[in-house]
């Protein structure tokens, strides 16, 4: 997806991903830097890990594993960035647990 200045976006895990992996980089590609508050949240505005993100630029994206282990896991990502510099943001299963019933989002 794709988030603007002061925009919030959350990525709800399934109960069977262990950990997951986020991809962060901007979408202008002349090189503009990226703010950002990222969250790994256990319930209700309740934070178990966060990340205060912030690099200066340049052509590669952010890459970084989170644990996610439990329910009702959310990733909420909170842009810093001004208005006109979006940023781009993917969030996939990086280690999980394979599933036998069809109520999961990822296998």
């Amino acid at each position: 997806g794709s988030t603007k200045g002061g925009a919030i976006r959350t990525f709800p895990i399934p109960n069977n991903v262990k950990s997951a992996q986020m991809i962060v980089w901007s979408k202008e590609v002349s090189g503009k830097g990226s703010k950002a508050l990222i969250e790994v949240l256990q319930g209700p505005n309740n934070p178990k890990q966060v990340l205060d993100f912030s690099v200066a630029g340049g052509s590669q994206p952010y890459h970084c594993v989170f644990a996610t282990p439990g329910e009702g896991v959310t990733i909420r990502f909170t842009s810093k960035q001004f208005l006109e510099f979006p940023t781009r943001i993917v969030v996939l299963p990086y280690e999980y647990e394979e599933v036998t019933t069809s109520d999961t989002l990822w296998m």
